[in-house]
């Protein structure tokens, strides 16, 4: 049997009166040379109408973290078995409620969403997902941000979802000042994208005020036989000109294959962008629109070793850059285009394709 402690040292607390209240944790495992370590979540946030804090403080690891300042860093994991905490409250009621977990040196607290081996089908959309910017709505309402959040499908197959495969939505229009950025990544790999009414699509209520910076990663992929289909990205200018956090887009060895009205559009503000080793086959084009386009602010790119076989569209590559970055306005940002593949490629349909829509007209 293993037993699993949590000590802690406290003293008497009158919650409803001004005080200052402090407590040692450690973690007691029985690991022989692996320490247990000690994991804070917020269970219930600080009262916005007090002063109401608690700083959690590891030794070992020289960091300290305040409940009310950086609460998206949260949860935390001590890096040795000891961590002290300080309450203060000098008015208001208090609120706040975290729960203590013990880990043991081998155990580990996932900070993303997998899903693996999974079916998503006969929906309307085949996943859905709001990021605000702030941490409460104007009423209070709490909202959950972290410092990194990630979603990570992996082997899922998306098949017949009706108006969109993915979309995501960032409604707010303002951002607070001094709102921590956090950064968001999704991630699609080894996942099979077929016979889907609708894109993958993320929009935004403002691309000039946001608090987070997108990740998107696409890798080994399969998107075939999709209607009004593709991969639209919008990406958001942060409130904070001088963060030093940046987007990005990779979308490397995937197959895009007999899609109608489709297109892949990158737009917004500067990324780092990694478009390489994709195969384009036989996709039909929106009427008035291409197959791939990059628009917007400046993009660092590299774009290599793609395929484009037998695809209609206005373009295949088509690149509007409408401006550049504040934070880079004295450097030139690099565009890798090389070793591409480009063939068979057309704008008006093959004489069969005519023959087959004026066969089912008659009929």
């Amino acid at each position: 049997m293993q037993f699993k402690t949590l000590f802690l040292k406290t003293k008497k607390l009158i919650l409803y009166e001004p005080c200052t209240y402090t407590l040692e944790i450690s973690a007691v495992g029985h690991e022989y040379g692996l320490a247990a370590k000690i994991a804070v979540q917020i269970v219930n946030r600080a009262n916005n109408e007090s002063d109401e804090d608690a700083i959690f403080r590891d030794s070992q690891a020289g960091k300290h973290w305040s409940v009310k300042h950086n609460t998206v860093q949260f949860p935390i994991v001590s890096a040795g078995n000891k961590l002290s905490m300080k309450y203060t409250r000098s008015h208001g009621d208090p609120k706040l409620i975290v729960l203590i977990l013990f880990l043991d040196a081998q155990e580990y607290l996932d900070r993303f969403i997998h899903v693996y081996e999974s079916i998503i089908r006969h929906n309307q959309y085949g996943v859905s997902a709001v990021h605000y910017s702030n941490l409460t709505f104007q009423d209070g309402t709490v909202l959950n941000r972290h410092t990194n959040e990630k979603i990570w499908f992996q082997k899922v197959n998306f098949t017949d979802n009706n108006d969109a495969v993915v979309w995501i939505h960032s409604p707010q229009h303002e951002v607070l000042p001094d709102t921590p950025i956090t950064d968001i990544t999704w991630h699609i790999d080894n996942c099979s994208i077929h016979d889907n009414y609708g894109p993958i699509i993320d929009t935004h209520r403002d691309l000039f005020s946001s608090a987070n910076v997108f990740h998107w990663n696409f890798w080994s992929n399969t998107f075939a036989n999709n209607t009004n289909s593709g991969v639209y990205i919008h990406l958001p200018d942060s409130y904070n000109i001088i963060t030093k956090n940046q987007h990005s887009f990779w979308m490397t060895e995937n197959r895009f294959e007999k899609n109608q009205n489709f297109e892949i559009e990158l737009n917004g503000f500067y990324c780092f962008a990694n478009i390489s080793s994709n195969n384009f086959t036989e996709n039909f084009s929106n009427p008035q629109r291409g197959i791939l386009s990059l628009n917007g602010m400046e993009k660092r790119l590299f774009l290599e070793r793609n395929r484009f076989y037998e695809n209609w569209g206005h373009w295949m590559l088509k690149m509007e850059i409408q401006s550049q970055s504040v934070q880079f306005d004295a450097y030139n940002i690099p565009a890798f285009i090389q070793y591409n593949y480009f063939e068979r490629n057309h704008f008006m349909r093959r004489l069969e394709d005519y023959f087959k829509q004026s066969l089912l007209r008659k009929t």
